[in-house]
């Protein structure tokens, strides 16, 4: 019996070798452009009403990355930072603010394939930890937007400029549910 279960753990390891050895490793690190809308809700006492928030910024991101000839999949940390605009178009709420600054930190999931030696194509999903703080100059108004964390589905496509650079490009959403949209647009060094 024990010579079977040393067997069949040699078995095991010979197998994750073989796979392993197939996925080559890369470490990216990327600065890239981001803009999303959400949903904002601005509550006066009893009186609650919709509008729309503007998030813009920038996302520095880590990922590590395995891939051969024709798929890949990698994992990712993010911290992002900018500024947000809001509100406006409530009926009959006046509220609106500009240049909010936000953070945010994130982690991702991808998954993608090449379609050619230089061009990938792939989901990435995402799950962020959103902070901002909307100044409110009466105390009884009471401002939020979106989720504080949410998470997204992304349609990512990838461009190799070079061997050390590449050129990424992402649409999707976070937290559908509410309308957020995502627009990304990056450059990644190859470490």
């Amino acid at each position: 019996m024990c010579s079977f279960i040393f067997l069949l753990s040699e078995f095991s390891y010979a197998q994750v070798s073989r796979i392993a050895a197939k996925f080559r490793e890369i470490d990216i690190l990327s600065f890239k452009q981001i803009s999303w809308t959400e949903k904002m809700l601005i509550q006066d006492n009893l009186t609650v009403e919709e509008d729309i928030a503007n998030f813009t910024g920038q996302q520095i991101e880590f990922e590590k990355s395995f891939s051969d000839q024709k798929w890949g999949w990698g994992l990712a940390a993010s911290l992002g930072f900018g500024k947000a605009s809001g509100g406006g178009n409530a009926a009959n709420i006046i509220f609106q603010k500009g240049n909010t600054r936000w953070s945010s930190l994130g982690l991702s999931a991808q998954i993608y394939s090449k379609i050619s030696p230089r061009f990938y194509v792939g989901l990435r999903m995402p799950v962020r930890y959103k902070n901002i703080g909307w100044p409110v100059s009466d105390s009884s108004l009471s401002v939020s937007s979106g989720k504080t964390i949410s998470a997204g589905v992304l349609f990512e496509s990838t461009f190799r400029l070079n061997a050390e650079f590449d050129f990424t490009q992402a649409i999707g959403f976070y937290s559908a549910s509410e309308g957020s949209t995502l627009w990304q647009i990056g450059l990644g060094y190859r470490l």
